[in-house]
């Protein structure tokens, strides 16, 4: 891309406008990504960029930050925000959300997802709790069905932040230091 922000599509992905960093995933066909909209970070833009040609387009704009991309067992594409997770489909360009995390009691906080990732069945979200005055608390991983909303929090031992089976691949948190491993 240009470097400089917007969201300017073009199929030579030196012309596209394309400025930020987020998220990004692939299925084999694109690489979706996100980037900045605006020129202050307003907003983010859902791209895409064909892994045979480069081209460069734009799939949504987004009001919000997307923390992060995931293809699940479905083919379809899920796309965290704040507490929630939206199901698109990439042939019809439809968004429904899937998944809520609730959100604490506490008023002076709010939940929020820091990654995820999928395997054929669920959707694995590190969640944690933020407080108004940027500290978090009560982080864990929470493991949701994509297709009925239905969460499970793991349960982590007190002042535990690692959640362990006996799968050998990790997904790390650098915000809430949770691991699945």
């Amino acid at each position: 891309g240009t470097g400089t922000g917007g969201y300017t599509d073009s199929v030579n992905p030196a012309t596209a406008t394309v400025n930020g960093r987020g998220p990004m995933t692939d299925d084999g066909t694109f690489l979706y990504f996100t980037n900045t909209c605006g020129g202050y970070g307003e907003y983010s833009c859902l791209r895409r960029m064909s892994l045979a040609t480069g081209a460069i387009s734009t799939m949504s704009q987004r009001g919000s930050s997307d923390s992060a991309l995931v293809i699940g067992g479905d083919g379809a594409l899920y796309v965290s925000h704040d507490n929630a997770v939206d199901r698109i489909d990439t042939v019809n360009n439809t968004t429904t959300t899937v998944v809520t995390v609730p959100e604490p009691a506490d008023p002076n906080q709010y939940a929020s997802i820091v990654s995820m990732t999928a395997d054929g069945t669920y959707l694995w979200l590190s969640v944690t709790d933020r407080n108004r005055d940027g500290s978090e608390s009560n982080p864990r991983v929470v493991r949701a069905v994509p297709g009925t909303g239905a969460m499970t929090d793991m349960p982590l031992g007190a002042g535990q932040t690692k959640y362990t089976d006996r799968k050998s691949t990790r997904l790390n948190s650098s915000h809430a230091n949770i691991s699945y491993a």
